[in-house]
C-alpha cells in the first residue's frame, strides 16, 4: 500500500472528482458514509457528540452526524470556527444538516467555551484530520485538552487532531486528541506509522472511499507498506530437480561465552529460510553446543579464521552474541577483507563498526544491516523526532548504498533507491531476546536461495513478523519467547504460498476466460 503525503492525498481527491465524474460534497458524503459504517458495525446504540474543525474533517464530521442521527442515535455536534470561516463543503454539510436537526448543533467561536461531554458515550474528534499545517492555536489546544481530560472512548476521523500527517515539528509542545481509534480514508498516512504517535492513534482502520485507481496506480510514493500481494509476486517457489547446491552455502559468525543462545536462534532462522547449506562459525570452545543443538549446520571455529577457505561462501551473516572486544574487531575487518558478495550485519557487528565508522566504505554493496533503534543510533547519531529519524535512515542507505532495516513496530526497510517500506505483521509479544537472532538468520537464508538484497530483506521481515502474529494468535504475546517464531515460521510461509498460489489461479483464469 502506498503511503501518501497530505498533498497526494488531495491530488488523489481532485483527480477522482475529475475523472469519475463525482462532485466534491458527493466524495465526502462517500467517507462520511465509510465512517458510519463502520461505527454501526463496531458500537452500540448510544450518546455521541461529534466535533467539527472549520474545513473540510469538519465537513465530514457534519455528514456523519446527520446519517447516524437517521439512523437513531443521540448525536450531539460542536462546530468550531473561531475565524468564522468554514470551508465550502463543510458549510453546505452544516446547512444539510442544520436543515432537519439544528438543535443538535451547536457552534464554539470563543476562548473559554466548556464542551459538554459528560452526557456522551463517544467522542467522534473531525477536528483537523490530514489539514493540519500550522502549529495548534491556543483555542484548539483548550477543546483537545476537554475532550481527553473527559475519559471517553474517541474516534478520530483521518488523523488523531494536533498530528501533522507530514511534519513532526508541528506536534510538538501541541495537545494531541488521544483516540482510541483511527478511521484513515483510502491509504496510511506517514504520521500513523510513527511510534512517537502511538499514544495518540490507537488501533487504525484504512477505509477505502473508491479514490480513483489510475491516479492511485500511477502516483510516486516514496513509502510502502509490505503487502502479501507483493510479496506473492516476490516468492519464488523451490525447483523440482534441485538440490541442496542450489540454493548456496551460508556462514553465520556468531557468539561468545555466555550468548550461544544468539547463535542457535540464528542458526535455527536460517534453516526455516529455504537456503542449502550452512555452516556457523564459533569460538572453539562453544562449538560442541552448536553441534548438539542445530545438527544440520557445520562447525568451523573463529580461531581457524586465517585458514578457512572464504571463497566457498556465497552469503555471509555475522554479528548476533559476537561482543565487542578487540580481538572481534580484527575478526569483522578479516570478514571485510575476504568476502565481497552478500552479507547481513547484525547486535555487535554493528556495534563494532559504529566503533570504527571506517569499516562502511569496506561493506559489499546491497549489503544488509538489521539494527534495532540503539544500534542505528550508534551508528548516525541522535534524532529530533522520527520523521527526522526516517530521514536519516533514508539518507545514511543511499549514501553507503546498503539495505537497511530499522527493527521495531511498523519495521522499516531502507534501499539505497531512497525508497522504504513498512512492514505491518509483528507484534509487541516479538519484544524479547534472541527475536532479531532468527531474523538474520532467516534473511541470510533467504539470500542464500538466490534473492537479492532488498526481496530477500521484504521476504525475511514480514515472513518474521508473521510468525510472532502465529504465535501470539495460541500462547498470547506475554507467553511466547523468540524459539516460538521458529516454530510458527511454517505457518508464515504457508500463509504466503497459499496467497501465490491464489494468485497463480487468477492468472489462470483469466488467460483461459479474459472479460
Amino acid at each position: 500500500m502506498k503511503i501518501l503525503t497530505a498533498a497526494q492525498v488531495r491530488e488523489a481527491d481532485l483527480y477522482t472528482i475529475q475523472h469519475t465524474p463525482i462532485l466534491s460534497g458527493d466524495l465526502m458524503e462517500r467517507a462520511a458514509g465509510k465512517c458510519v459504517d463502520w461505527l454501526l458495525q463496531n458500537i452500540k446504540k448510544q450518546r455521541i457528540t461529534i466535533i467539527c474543525g472549520p474545513g473540510n474533517n469538519g465537513g465530514d464530521g457534519l455528514a456523519i452526524a446527520r446519517m447516524l442521527i437517521t439512523t437513531g442515535f443521540e448525536v450531539n455536534a460542536f462546530v468550531l470556527n473561531p475565524s468564522n470561516r468554514l470551508s465550502t463543503d463543510c458549510e453546505a454539510q452544516l446547512k444539510r444538516l442544520q436543515s432537519t436537526h439544528n438543535h443538535n448543533i451547536k457552534t464554539v467561536v470563543n476562548n473559554g467555551v466548556a464542551l459538554d461531554l459528560t452526557n456522551t458515550d463517544l467522542i467522534v474528534d473531525a477536528i483537523f484530520g490530514t489539514g493540519l499545517k500550522l502549529p495548534v492555536s491556543p483555542f484548539y489546544v483548550e477543546i483537545i485538552t476537554q475532550i481527553n481530560d473527559s475519559g471517553r472512548p474517541v474516534v478520530s476521523i483521518d488523523l488523531p487532531s494536533g498530528i501533522s500527517s507530514d511534519e513532526t515539528s508541528l506536534n510538538t509542545g501541541n495537545e494531541i486528541v488521544k483516540s482510541t481509534k483511527t478511521l484513515t480514508f483510502q491509504v496510511l498516512k506517514k504520521a500513523l506509522l510513527l511510534p512517537e504517535n502511538a499514544p495518540f492513534i490507537g488501533s487504525v482502520e484504512v477505509l477505502d472511499i473508491g479514490l480513483h485507481t489510475d491516479f492511485m496506480n500511477k502516483v510516486e510514493a516514496t513509502w510502502e507498506t509490505l503487502e502479501p500481494e507483493m510479496l506473492a509476486h516476490i516468492y519464488v517457489p523451490k525447483r523440482e530437480f534441485s538440490h541442496k547446491g542450489n540454493y548456496g552455502h551460508s556462514l553465520l559468525i556468531t557468539g561468545s561465552h555466555g550468548k550461544m543462545g544468539a547463535s542457535v536462534l540464528m542458526a535455527k532462522g536460517y534453516l526455516k529460510g529455504g537456503g542449502g547449506l550452512l555452516t556457523t562459525m564459533v569460538p572453539e570452545k562453544e562449538g560442541v553446543i552448536l553441534q548438539t543443538t542445530v545438527p544440520e549446520s557445520m562447525v568451523v571455529s573463529m580461531q581457524t579464521a586465517n585458514e578457512l577457505d572464504w571463497a566457498k561462501f556465497q552469503v555471509i551473516g555475522i554479528g548476533p552474541g559476537l561482543s565487542t572486544t578487540a580481538e572481534m574487531s580484527n575478526l569483522l575487518e578479516l570478514v571485510l577483507s575476504k568476502h565481497t558478495g552478500k552479507m547481513v550485519l547484525d547486535a555487535d557487528a554493528l556495534n563494532l563498526m559504529a566503533q570504527k565508522p571506517e569499516l562502511l566504505v569496506k561493506l559489499p554493496e546491497n549489503a544488509i544491516l538489521t539494527p534495532h533503534p540503539g544500534e542505528f543510533r550508534r551508528l548516525v547519531g541522535e534524532w529530533q523526532n522520527d520523521f527526522q529519524k526516517l530521514e536519516m535512515l533514508q539518507q545514511f542507505s543511499t549514501k553507503h548504498k546498503l539495505v537497511v532495516i530499522l527493527k521495531g513496530k511498523n519495521t522499516a526497510i531502507a534501499t539505497p533507491s531512497g525508497k522504504i517500506w513498512f512492514n505491518t505483521t509483528g507484534n509487541a509479544g516479538m519484544a524479547k531476546g534472541g527475536s532479531g537472532d532468527i531474523l538474520t538468520g532467516l534473511i541470510t537464508s533467504l539470500l542464500a536461495s538466490g534473492y537479492a538484497s532488498v526481496p530477500a530483506a521484504q521476504l525475511g521481515v514480514w515472513l518474521h513478523g508473521m510468525a510472532g502474529d502465529l504465535a501470539a494468535a495460541t500462547l498470547t504475546q506475554e507467553a511466547m519467547n523468540a524459539s516460538d517464531i521458529i516454530d510458527n515460521l511454517p505457518g508464515a510461509w504457508q500463509k504466503l504460498i497459499a496467497k501465490y498460489h491464489e494468485q497463480l489461479h487468477q492468472q489462470s483464469t483469466f488467460i483461459n476466460h479474459p472479460s
